[in-house]
């Protein structure tokens, strides 16, 4: 149980900065790529480091997936876990909405992820495939006990997040 509410929290902390952030600082036209990108590897790096000793921090089902591929997660946390992260998105998604449709701003515009004009769907699915891939070889990498360095994961972990993010954000949002 412990193990699910850190990573609902630590999901809900990624989730409420990184699209508060998108949302409360104008999107592009506000904080820009680089405000985007440190909301959301700053929000990895705050959460690694709260609640990274009781879950490892995964806040990504994507992470959740790989750990349990590489044996560092049963089966029945891997569900723990996902479960955690999708709650937590969903009450940081909320919590975004509500906060916005009471603050008198448009609540057209959530932060969503969009297509860039003149990205194809098989284009922005190629990105997010690189992105993803990229990101978690990261994680798992600085993670690993024989390879891994645990006093500075969570700094390069965000690191590794601000850089997908400025060379995506243009691409699938």
């Amino acid at each position: 149980m412990k193990k699910f509410v850190a990573e609902l929290i630590g999901t809900f902390m990624l989730v409420f900065v990184g699209t508060g952030a998108v949302v409360f600082g104008n999107g592009l036209d506000g904080l820009g790529h680089l405000g985007i990108a440190f909301a959301f590897g700053l929000a990895i790096v705050v959460a690694a480091y709260s609640i990274g000793t009781v879950s490892g921090a995964h806040l990504n089902p994507a992470v959740s997936i790989a750990m349990f591929v590489n044996k560092r997660l049963s089966s029945s946390e891997l569900v723990n876990y996902i479960l955690g992260q999708v709650v937590g998105a969903f009450i940081a998604s909320g919590a975004v909405f509500f906060l916005l449709a009471n603050s008198g701003m448009s609540t057209a515009s959530l932060g969503e992820n969009a297509l860039a004009n003149g990205v194809t769907v098989v284009g922005g699915f190629l990105f997010e495939v690189i992105a993803t891939f990229l990101f978690v070889l990261v994680i798992m990498t600085v993670t690993s006990e024989s390879k891994g360095n645990g006093a500075i994961a969570g700094l390069v972990i965000g690191l590794s997040l601000m850089a997908m993010i400025l060379v995506g954000l243009k691409i699938t949002g």
